[in-house]
C-alpha cells in the first residue's frame, strides 16, 4: 500500500509532502545553531517553556522525531543541536510541519486504497487507453477508477469490420413465412441493404425502392389440403438476415448498441440467438416486435421442461410462463418491456439504446437502457452485471428450467421479416392500414423499417453464473478499420443516421429457375390463426 512505484499520482503527491514536511521540520531544528544559539530556551513564554507533567503527546513526538534525527550522526549521543526539547519554538514549528505533511501524505497514500483501488495505475492516459462500447475513441469520467470485471473482452463486432462475422442467409423467410426474400452479400450491398455509412454505423434494411405491381400477388401460396407452401419471387420484398460465423457458449455476455432499430407496418425485424439444433439448443431473442407495437418483448423458446422461475425478479411483464414450442403454437415465454421506450419511435427518438445479454448456466437475463441511463461500466468497457439494476427478463436456472440441458452454443442473428405469421395475426389489432399484403407492396412504406448499429461487443466469463472470480481470460479478436476509416462515435454523441440509399429494383431475369429457400436446421411447428410464430414447412417448387 505503502510501495510509492505503484501508483504514480498518489506516490507523487505522497513523496512531495513527506520530503517538504522533514526538511523544513530539519531546517526549524537547525534554526538555533545556524543562529549562534546553544540551545538554551531564553524565551520568557511560559506555555512555550512549559513541562507538560502528562507527558505531551506533542512533548514526546519532538523528543522521538528528533533523537531519529540524531541517530544519523551519532548514534550514542544524541546532538545537542538535534534536541527539541529545549527550544519550544523550534519544536513546535518543526511538530507541525512533521505532522502535516506526514497526515496529507498518508492520506494521498490511502486514496486509491479507500476507493476500492489496489493502487496500480491503469490508466496513465484515459483519452488513450479507454476502450468505448463501440470501439472508438472518447473520454472517461473524471474521478472514477473502473472497476474489475469478470468478464473478459472477446469480440467487438463494429465499423468498417462488421459484417466480416456474418454470413448472409439466402432465400425465402419460410420459418416465418414471411414475404422477405433474404439477399446474398452482393445483392444486399448492390441494393444498400447492407452497407456501413459516413459514421462506421453498420446499416442493415428492406428495400425501399420496389414496388411491387397488385397483380403479381400473392407472394405466398398455401395448398389447404397438403398443408405445404410455394412462394412467388417477384412478390417478395428483398431484405437481409444475418448469422454470426461463430457460436457462443454459456458464460457470454452480449452487449449491442444500436442508434437505430426497425419499425413499421408489415414488419417484424428481431435480434436474437438460437442454437444449431433448434429447440434443444434454444432460442433466445433479444429485441423483437412488429407492425406499430409500443413495447419491446425478451423470449425463450426451448423444447419441453422449461419455464419462468416464479422466484425470478425482472421489470417485464411475463405475457406466458412456459418456453416450451409445443405450447400454444410456440408463444413461447416472453417478458414484456413495461415501458414504450424500447421500440419504435421512443426508442428512435431517443438516439437508440443499449440491450445486454447473459447467457450462462446460472441463469439467462436481459437488460436495455435509454441512452442516458447506460452503467459507466458498460462505457469503460468493464462490465459488471452484479451492479445493474434489476433486467427486464431473467430466467434461472434450477427447478423451473435446466438451462445447460436446454440451450446449446448459440448464433446472433439480426434479420427483418416481412408480413409472416406474427405480423399477419397481429396486424389487425393495432392502427395499421388495410392488410399486411397490401401494404408491403409500397416500398416508401419502409423507410424506418432498418437497423443503425453503432457495435455489438461480446465479452466472456465463467460459464456457470456472474462470480467475482476472475476466469482466464478469452484470447481477444481485435478489430482493425481499414486505414483511413473514420472512427465509430461515442456512445454519448450520436450522428443522425443517413437512410438508404436509392437503388434499382430487383427484376428477376427472364426464364430464371425458383431460388430454393433457406436451408434451416430448424423445424417448423403447427399454428393456428392467433398464433405468430412458425408453422410446418414442406416446399413445393
Amino acid at each position: 500500500m505503502f510501495s510509492l512505484t505503484t501508483n504514480s499520482h498518489s506516490a507523487g503527491l505522497a513523496s512531495t509532502m513527506i520530503w517538504l514536511g522533514l526538511t523544513i521540520a530539519l531546517l526549524s531544528s537547525l534554526t538555533p545553531v545556524l543562529a549562534g544559539h546553544d540551545g538554551t530556551d531564553t524565551v520568557p513564554n511560559p506555555l512555550a517553556r512549559r513541562k507538560l507533567s502528562n507527558g505531551s503527546p506533542h512533548r514526546n513526538f519532538y523528543v522521538v522525531a528528533c533523537r531519529c534525527f540524531s541517530s544519523i550522526t551519532s548514534p550514542t549521543t544524541p546532538s545537542k543541536m538535534f534536541s527539541l526539547t529545549t527550544n519550544s519554538h523550534s519544536a513546535g514549528l518543526a511538530s507541525t510541519i512533521i505532522w502535516l505533511g506526514l497526515t496529507i501524505a498518508l492520506l494521498s497514500l490511502l486514496t486509491p486504497v479507500l476507493a476500492g483501488h489496489d493502487g496500480t495505475d491503469t490508466v496513465p492516459n484515459p483519452l488513450a487507453r479507454r476502450k468505448l462500447l463501440n470501439g472508438g475513441p472518447g473520454h472517461v469520467n473524471a474521478g472514477r477508477v473502473p472497476q474489475t470485471s469478470i468478464w473478459s473482452h472477446y469480440d467487438t463486432i463494429s465499423g468498417f469490420n462488421f459484417f466480416d462475422s456474418f454470413a448472409f442467409i439466402n432465400g425465402w423467410d419460410n420459418t416465418t413465412h414471411s414475404a422477405a426474400y433474404y439477399t446474398n452479400k452482393a445483392e444486399a450491398q448492390e441494393l444498400s441493404l447492407a452497407y456501413v455509412d459516413e459514421n462506421a454505423r453498420a446499416i442493415i434494411a428492406v428495400d425501399t425502392t420496389k414496388d411491387i405491381p397488385a397483380d403479381v400477388m400473392p407472394a405466398i401460396f398455401r395448398n389447404p389440403t397438403t398443408g405445404t407452401y410455394r412462394y412467388n419471387r417477384t412478390a417478395l420484398r428483398s431484405s437481409v438476415r444475418l448469422e454470426s460465423l461463430e457460436r457462443y457458449d454459456a458464460g457470454t455476455l452480449v452487449i449491442a448498441d444500436f442508434h437505430h432499430t426497425p419499425y413499421g407496418c408489415a414488419s417484424w425485424p428481431a435480434f436474437w440467438m438460437y442454437g444449431q439444433d433448434w429447440p434443444n439448443d434454444g432460442e433466445i431473442d433479444i429485441f423483437e416486435g412488429w407492425n406499430d407495437n409500443t413495447h419491446g418483448i425478451a423470449t425463450l423458446h426451448t423444447k419441453p421442461d422449461c419455464g419462468h422461475d416464479p422466484t425470478g425478479i425482472q421489470t417485464g411483464k411475463i405475457l406466458q410462463e412456459t418456453c416450451d414450442t409445443r405450447v400454444k403454437y410456440n408463444v413461447g415465454c416472453s417478458a414484456e418491456d413495461p415501458t414504450p421506450d424500447f421500440y419504435g419511435p421512443p426508442l428512435n427518438n431517443n438516439g437508440g439504446a443499449v440491450f445486454a445479454t447473459m447467457y450462462t448456466t446460472s441463469e439467462i437475463s436481459v437488460w436495455r437502457w435509454r441512452r442516458q441511463d447506460v452503467p459507466d461500466d458498460i462505457k469503460d468497457g468493464s462490465p459488471r452485471p452484479e451492479s445493474w439494476p434489476t433486467p427486464v427478463g431473467t430466467w434461472k436456472n434450477g427447478a423451473s428450467c435446466d438451462i445447460d440441458k436446454h440451450f446449446g452454443p448459440q448464433n446472433l442473428v439480426i434479420n427483418i421479416a416481412v408480413c409472416g405469421d406474427a405480423d399477419l395475426n397481429t396486424y389487425s389489432q393495432g392502427k395499421c392500414p388495410g392488410k399486411c399484403y397490401d401494404h408491403m407492396l409500397k416500398g416508401s412504406n419502409y423507410k424506418d423499417v432498418y437497423f443503425s448499429i453503432n457495435s455489438i461487443q461480446i465479452f466472456k466469463g465463467l460459464p456457470d453464473a456472474v462470480s467475482k472470480v476472475h476466469p482466464t481470460a478469452a484470447s481477444p479478436r481485435p478489430v482493425v478499420p481499414p486505414s483511413g476509416s473514420k472512427p465509430t462515435e461515442s456512445l454519448s454523441h450520436p450522428k443522425p443516421v443517413v437512410p438508404p440509399s436509392a437503388s434499382k429494383p430487383v427484376v428477376p431475369p427472364t426464364g430464371s429457375k425458383p431460388v430454393e429457400p433457406i436451408s434451416h436446421t430448424k423445424p417448423v411447428l403447427p399454428t393456428d390463426p392467433k398464433s405468430h410464430k412458425r408453422i410446418p414447412v414442406k416446399l413445393e417448387l
